[in-house]
């Protein structure tokens, strides 16, 4: 199915790298961005860094394969997001994406028009990840049931609670600050105090720990979005 060429918005056009070593995937994604209005550059694995450097793209696509780079390029530059393609459906795949530093994530399985659909949504400043790699993906960790996990969770207050939910769902610092009325220095310490109260490291490790021991539960419509409930 293609993706229609006019549905991004004007003005909304996005500089990305895309490095993946299966050629011909990543052609066929670049060719579809570049349709839609965006700006790509198609680089291999070994050519990332100039690419990264000589422009100003927003976002890097690449394969989980290369974590290493995706690591080197996120601390190197860390104003572009990066957005992984995999695979894999392992129970290791949300650690590798945490290693990675990715904001977004989907599964090559899925149609092209969804991980185009994905990365506009990683380049419009949320985070997305493919609910088909979070299916596969997050099982509860093997070390805590499910009553130790709520239990930890029951330490949150109400307002950090609101705020995991908000993780879950993919927003951004300054889009929970402007709609809970709150400084996002204010959201910064919620946002921290959710990852040590659950004890985990990132953003990403909270949506793997709440959905994997059901602390939250989510509807998936037809576009396979996924919805905090």
């Amino acid at each position: 199915m293609s993706v229609p060429a006019a549905r991004f918005p004007p003005g909304g056009a996005m500089d990305l790298v895309v490095c993946d070593a299966q050629r011909a995937y990543g052609d066929a994604l670049a060719s579809v961005l570049a349709n839609r209005g965006h700006r790509v550059v198609t680089v291999p694995d070994s050519g990332l860094p100039r690419a990264m450097g000589s422009g100003s793209p927003q976002v890097c696509v690449l394969e989980l394969g290369a974590a290493v780079r995706a690591r080197e390029a996120a601390a190197l530059f860390p104003e572009v997001r990066i957005f992984v393609l995999t695979g894999r459906g392992d129970a290791r795949v949300v650690r590798d994406l945490v290693a990675a530093r990715a904001v977004g994530a989907a599964s090559t399985m899925r149609r092209l028009d969804s991980v185009v659909r994905a990365i506009e949504e990683v380049g419009a400043g949320r985070t997305h990840y493919d609910p088909m790699l979070l299916r596969a993906a997050l099982r509860p960790d093997q070390e805590m049931d499910d009553a130790t996990a709520h239990r930890l969770a029951a330490y949150l207050t109400p307002r950090e609670g609101e705020v995991l939910r908000r993780i879950v769902r993919g927003e951004d610092t300054r889009a929970m600050a402007g709609d809970m009325g709150v400084s996002i220095t204010t959201v910064r310490s919620h946002v921290q105090n959710v990852l040590g109260k659950l004890n985990v490291h990132s953003r990403l490790a909270a949506v793997a720990f709440s959905l994997g021991h059901g602390l939250v539960s989510l509807r998936r419509d037809e576009a396979e979005v996924l919805t905090v409930v």
